[in-house]
């Protein structure tokens, strides 16, 4: 090995001469003798930009040698500088000398790619015609992205090939060339006659990117039909759902009266996908008499988009019903419900022992905008009847659902009148509390304050994402603590999982280390099997945390083969393969993803594919309940709906129907998860907090003496049977993407409960449960949210840990190990979860702004300091048991 290391030297200096050599290009030729991974970058980059041909030539053939894909990746710059023919001398020259060895091939091909013209094309079609899958679908792949339309006849004939990577390459390469009859014909040929069920679904995927096929969903809705008795069908269904933009009316009626139930629920999602009018007597006659759960819920969802205008008096009885049919016939009229609907809705408003039925009931009568007067003046009836009954509370809350000034000045009347009632107090306190999301002290002058203060503004909805702009703004400024060192991190950490992407373009826990390039390969720590959907979701989501999309940023294609790798995967109706415990996880992280990336770009590509998951996790999600391990479970657990409750906040603000019973579902797990505020602790109402100048890093911990509030409060697992600190963390940042203000004492009492534990690289979780990232995650979310001297005193603990066990060398440079943590039977999470969630947990400083603020943030890296002899170290030194009962009072 050195003799070969020191011929190559030679090699290099030769061209110019011992004597000539500078000594910053001799330092550059000696780190390339030692082909040191973190000193060969840079040493490259020296050597093109002297621009001198023999240079290059060394470079060229440096870059053909190794075995490190950044360095070939590199060495390109020098094949494009020595012009076309004298690159494609030197790829010629490497494919005749790495032949039999595959994974050279493609570092070739790498090369290749960024020759221009025609002899790129031709090393890249050479390559493609190649016998081994792994070269010839990373050929098409270059193929694909220089959009080659010379070689559309190569890859169609590639299209039929019996090896399945490579017709899904081909598939996918066509999609990036200017739409044709015969390549559209093709594809929908390839689509009815695959005999693997992804080859179809890819090329009806690649088939659905093609400008004018739409014709082809009416023939496949036409073919599916037809093969209705037939199981093999997804990929037709996928070119129905996806092509049939404007469905043909009579292909729909047969689908609808197909024996098939498969067929029907087709039909159903075709009919709300596409918003199909005209459908409401078929479609509750199919929510009503349907067997099977999915066809009951895929037409309620349907029949919810399509309108119910001719079968009002079906939705009322269904309202009255009460239990499922209930809650999909409010939201079947939430948004805009007429007038046939409301007296069910005020009864359904006020029912105390359904607390879903009741919210989605009191959300939809705050849309009734004609008859407001009318519905507040029934709440106010109903609770002035008897004061200290169940019905009387609710209508409190109901009252607080009416978002508008008049609803908050009717409360603060009540609060008046209340006045030395405790329990009225604290019934009219959670009716405002609903309506705005503080809870002040129940006092009407401090409420009163507050409305002139925010202008009349009682509800507040925050603005979308923008995670570029954020990351600009504070690199800019340098807020909140990012630094060149957590940037850093980031990027050698994306640069990792690029490096570590499957050529189908996903990412695989248990496989990726075949990707390694280097000498020493990664570790083998795989982590959870089979999962190769959610580590591609993970991956996908810490590219678009920095502000990188399939449109914009430098991992452009990366991000676009992860998201077409978990579209072909998506079955018909929005699910994948529903096996294992984590199953739920999975299909909630592509669902997070694909909504991150709807909001971002606004694909209609990526918005298809994220509402129709949302059907199914809607379809999936237990009716009143949340969401755990199984389809329709009737348990629920905190971390599974934190996943799916992340995602619909995406969704919402990208603008996709949005179910509310998802938010209401989750509200009402929370308020059985989450331990209450302890008696006595109420917001502490500071004027500067509303400011237009106001700094987020303005302290909400502390009393109105000055003194800590040590009160803690814990969100459970499933109460009360398991607790960890992510736990706490999710209740407080669902709590405040929900509507609580930070300064809520639930929120404080929470994020005290987080500070409590020591967020280190191996530490954070109770009973040994080793999912320590999953703390880091969370916990810096949650935390930054609140701002003040919580987020400094995480950030200080958790930040730096993370970025000091980093891996710096070799080929797992920019990720992270699983730390060394027993969970079920030795099982973890693996280096691409770890690496992920890390990225993610350094990403915290601008993938959500502080979510609430009224106003453009001022941060500060500062923490707001207490007083002389107020600083809460001081305080537990002097008087430990004071404290405690100060947090009692």
């Amino acid at each position: 090995m050195r003799s070969r290391r020191l011929l190559l030297f030679l090699v290099l200096c030769t061209p110019i001469g011992a004597k000539d050599v500078p000594p910053d290009i001799e330092r550059a030729l000696g780190a390339l003798k030692i082909e040191d991974p973190a000193t060969v970058p840079e040493a490259l980059e020296l050597l093109v930009e002297t621009n001198d041909r023999k240079l290059l030539a060394a470079v060229a053939e440096f870059g053909a040698r190794t075995r490190r894909p950044k360095h070939a990746i590199l060495t390109g710059k020098a094949l494009l500088a020595l012009g076309d023919k004298a690159a494609a001398k030197l790829i010629a020259k490497q494919l005749k000398v790495n032949k039999k060895v595959p994974w050279r091939l493609v570092r070739v091909g790498m090369m290749a790619e960024q020759i221009p013209g025609a002899p790129g094309r031709e090393i890249l079609e050479a390559l493609a015609k190649d016998r081994r899958p792994l070269v010839a679908a990373n050929a098409l792949r270059g193929i694909g992205a220089r959009r080659e339309e010379k070689s559309r006849p190569l890859m169609l004939k590639l299209l039929g090939s019996k090896r399945g990577g490579v017709a899904i390459a081909a598939a996918f390469a066509l999609a990036h060339l200017k739409s044709d009859q015969p390549t559209m014909e093709a594809l929908f040929k390839r689509v009815q006659r695959a005999n693997k069920e992804r080859v179809g679904d890819s090329c009806a995927l690649a088939l659905s990117r093609m400008s004018g096929a739409e014709s082809f969903g009416n023939r496949a809705l036409a073919l599916l039909i037809k093969r209705s008795t037939h199981d093999s069908f997804h990929a037709l269904v996928k070119c129905a759902l996806r092509l049939a933009s404007r469905p043909d009316r009579k292909l729909l009626d047969l689908a609808l009266k197909a024996p098939s139930p498969r067929v029907r629920e087709v039909a159903y999602d075709m009919i709300g996908l596409r918003k199909v009018k005209n459908y409401g007597p078929a479609l509750l006659r199919g929510a009503t008499s349907e067997h099977g759960w999915r066809n009951v819920v895929a037409a309620w969802l349907a029949l919810r988009r399509s309108g119910v205008e001719d079968v009002l008096d079906g939705v009322v009885s269904a309202i009255g019903r009460g239990d499922e049919p209930s809650y999909w016939a409010i939201q079947c009229v939430i948004k805009d419900p007429p007038d046939a609907v409301v007296p069910a809705l005020k009864s359904a408003s006020l029912d105390t022992k359904d607390p879903v039925r009741r919210e989605l009931a009191q959300r939809a009568l705050n849309n009734v905008k004609t008859r407001r007067q009318e519905i507040r003046d029934f709440y106010l009836t109903e609770y002035a009847k008897n004061r200290a009954a169940p019905r009387s509370r609710v209508a409190l809350i109901g009252l607080g659902n009416l978002k508008d000034p008049t609803s908050f000045q009717a409360l603060v009347t009540l609060l008046e009148r209340a006045k030395g009632n405790r329990g009225l107090e604290l019934d009219v306190l959670r009716g405002l509390e609903k309506l705005t999301g503080h809870y002040y002290d129940p006092k009407p002058e401090i409420w009163r304050e507050w409305f002139k203060v925010v202008g009349g503004k009682v509800s507040f909805d925050p603005k979308p994402v923008d995670r570029t702009a954020n990351r600009r703004r504070v690199k800019d400024v340098k807020e909140l603590g990012v630094s060149p060192k957590t940037e850093a991190a980031v990027e050698a950490g994306l640069l990792w999982l690029a490096r570590h992407q499957d050529k189908d373009g996903g990412w695989n826990g248990s496989t990726y280390h075949d990707n390694c390039t280097y000498e020493e390969d990664c570790a083998s720590s795989g982590g959870i099997r089979n999962r190769p959907l959610a580590y591609t979701g993970l991956a996908l989501l810490a590219y678009q945390g920095a502000g990188y999309t399939h449109q914009y940023g430098p991992y452009r294609d990366v991000v676009q083969s992860g998201f077409e790798y978990m579209m072909s995967h998506q079955d018909y109706d929005g699910s994948h393969e529903e096996k294992g415990w984590t199953f739920s996880y999975e299909a909630a992280i592509m669902c997070q993803a694909l909504c991150d990336g709807y909001a971002l770009t606004g694909d209609p590509f990526l918005g298809d594919g994220a509402q129709r998951v949302l059907d199914y996790l809607v379809k999936i999600q237990y009716p009143g309940r949340t969401w755990r391990y199984r389809v329709r479970s009737d348990g629920t657990d905190t971390s599974v709906m934190s996943w799916i409750l992340t995602a619909c906040i995406s969704a919402r603000h990208a603008g996709l129907d949005m179910p509310e019973q998802i938010f209401v579902a989750s509200e009402a797990w929370l308020d059985k998860a989450c331990d209450p505020v302890p008696p006595g602790e109420f917001e502490l109402f500071v004027p500067d907090q509303f400011k237009k100048d106001n700094r987020y890093f303005i302290d909400v911990s502390r009393d109105r003496r000055g003194k800590l509030r040590h009160f803690k409060i814990k969100t459970w697992y499933q109460p009360p049977r398991l607790y960890t600190p992510a736990m706490s963390a999710i209740g407080l940042l669902c709590r405040v993407w929900l509507g609580w203000t930070r300064a809520h004492p639930f929120c404080i009492g929470a994020a005290n409960q987080m500070a409590s534990h020591t967020p280190g690289y191996t530490t954070g979780l109770e009973r040994e449960i080793g999912f320590y990232p999953y703390t880091w995650y969370y916990g810096s979310l949650a935390m930054y949210q609140m701002g003040g001297r919580y987020w400094t005193r995480w950030r200080d603990k958790c930040i730096k840990d993370v970025l000091r066990n980093q891996q710096r060398s070799g080929c797992e440079h920019g990720s992270w190990k699983m730390p060394k943590a027993q969970f079920v039977s030795g099982l973890t999470g693996g280096t691409i979860y770890s690496t992920c969630m890390a990225i993610l947990t350094l990403e915290t400083f601008y993938r959500y702004q502080p979510y609430l603020s009224r106003f453009e943030l001022r941060g500060s890296t500062e923490v707001e300091e207490p007083e002389k002899g107020k600083d809460d170290k001081k305080e537990k030194a002097k008087d430990p048991k004071k404290a405690k009962e100060d947090a009692k009072k």
